[in-house]
């Protein structure tokens, strides 16, 4: 097991995970931490961008990061998924309200923010599946809870499902997955 200390993060509000580009040049690979919830009123959300470590010769002091600051154009906002696209943009899927006395959930939608921060760009909504066997959908909803990129193709974790987004032809944009062709995975 190792253990990698971040400067200036407090590890108790990562919501998210992600490994992309450095930046929009492309040159290397960094991992993103993100503390992208501001429901509770926050006045904005941070990811940390730190290169992507050497884990065979980990180092005892903490990383140096860039702490990347972003609001959502909208709303107060609850978000727990982070993925990053091909030019080191972060896109983050919010985790969408749950109305228990209708039993509906709101819309899921996705940002996009820039690379140095700044206000994200709501792209659009998800339109997620119901589940076909729900548990917790029923007093949760059907929420995002992760998501993870790879080869063209994005998975969205939910309580209940983990859906798959198939890249319609290599090098599609990933902020347009949510219209991608999806299925559920097993």
């Amino acid at each position: 097991v190792v253990r990698i200390g971040v400067d200036g993060m407090s590890a108790e509000n990562a919501e998210a995970l992600a490994v992309g580009p450095c930046g929009p040049s492309g040159s290397g690979q960094c991992v993103f931490v993100g503390d992208i919830g501001d429901h509770v009123g926050r006045a904005d959300v941070v990811v940390y961008r730190f290169p992507e470590p050497d884990l065979t010769a980990p180092t005892e002091n903490a990383v140096a990061a860039d702490a990347v600051r972003y609001t959502y154009p909208d709303a107060p906002t609850d978000a727990e998924a982070l993925i990053v696209d091909d030019s080191g943009r972060p896109l983050i899927v919010s985790k969408a309200a749950f109305d228990e006395a209708s039993a509906t959930t709101g819309p899921t939608r996705l940002y996009r923010g820039d690379p140095d921060g700044g206000v994200l760009d709501l792209l659009g909504e998800i339109d997620l599946p119901d589940p076909d066997r729900p548990v917790f959908t029923g007093i949760a909803g059907n929420v995002v809870t992760d998501a993870s990129t790879m080869d063209g193709r994005v998975l969205l974790r939910t309580y209940d499902q983990v859906v798959e987004f198939l890249a319609p032809v290599a090098g599609a944009d990933l902020g347009e997955f949510p219209g991608w062709p999806l299925r559920r995975v097993p």
